[in-house]
């Protein structure tokens, strides 16, 4: 056995101190960002919540050429959380994305995309803005095989069509068509834009009932439902808050 001496205690106690509070500060930051983060994301995102719903998709490697397509199905929904807010995409038959995760960047107006791929199961990232044309182009650095380079998504007929190209990358820099989706939202009328609830928790088109405090709200899709669910009296504030402001 060996004694320590009370000044190696005394230095010891100082590192940790150190040690913690730089750790704290680290979650400190964490939290802090994360305290701040869902309503910010919530809020970048809400230029794509007409993208939330079910869709029906025609695939076409040729634009005007059956030859050669499918047909797939794509579910998008929000995924909502205390610290995040992001969309998810799942798509049945697809030739190229089983599902997706779109989320902010770190600046405003930028996107980051999670997907992964139908045959392989690889994920890519994506990140990109949209341009003077209202399209959504995002591009990746270092995509998996087989995957696409880059991907435009575009809401077009009043947000009733979504349209998806996926691209390919040369040598040289330059873009090329893979194939593109053209998907038809379920239930959509194209001959009128008619009036909605709206969504209590994204503003988007409310379609699934949910109860608090005895009234009936809407929202848009199971992942505002949960959302709802777990966060009833703070959704309902931020909704009423929103209404306050369009008045």
């Amino acid at each position: 056995m060996f004694a320590i001496s009370s000044q190696t205690w005394e230095n010891v106690a100082k590192a940790t101190c150190i040690l913690t509070a730089l750790a704290t500060g680290i979650a400190s930051d964490e939290r802090r960002e994360d305290g701040l983060t869902r309503k910010v994301e919530q809020h970048r995102l809400i230029r794509l919540r007409d993208f939330v719903g079910k869709w029906r998709g025609v695939g076409q490697i040729r634009r005007g050429s059956t030859k050669g397509g499918w047909i797939e199905r794509s579910t998008w929904v929000w995924k909502i959380s205390p610290q995040h807010a992001s969309l998810e995409f799942t798509s049945k038959q697809s030739h190229v994305f089983q599902r997706g995760e779109l989320r902010p960047g770190g600046e405003p107006g930028l996107f980051l995309l999670k997907a992964t791929a139908s045959e392989s199961g690889l994920m890519t990232q994506y990140k990109g803005r949209f341009d003077k044309q209202s399209r959504l182009v995002l591009t990746a650095e270092k995509p998996a095989k087989n995957m696409p380079a880059r991907v435009t998504l575009r809401l077009v007929a009043k947000g009733n069509r979504l349209i998806t190209l996926y691209e390919r990358q040369t040598a040289s820099g330059r873009f090329l068509r893979i194939s593109e989706v053209g998907y038809t939202r379920r239930g959509s009328d194209f001959g009128k834009q008619a009036s909605f609830i709206e969504c209590v928790v994204s503003g988007g088109k409310g379609t699934i009932p949910v109860m608090f405090e005895g009234k009936t709200y809407y929202v848009c899709c199971g992942g505002c439902r949960d959302y709802f669910q777990s966060n009833p009296r703070e959704v309902m504030q931020e909704y009423r808050g929103r209404k306050a402001q369009k008045k």
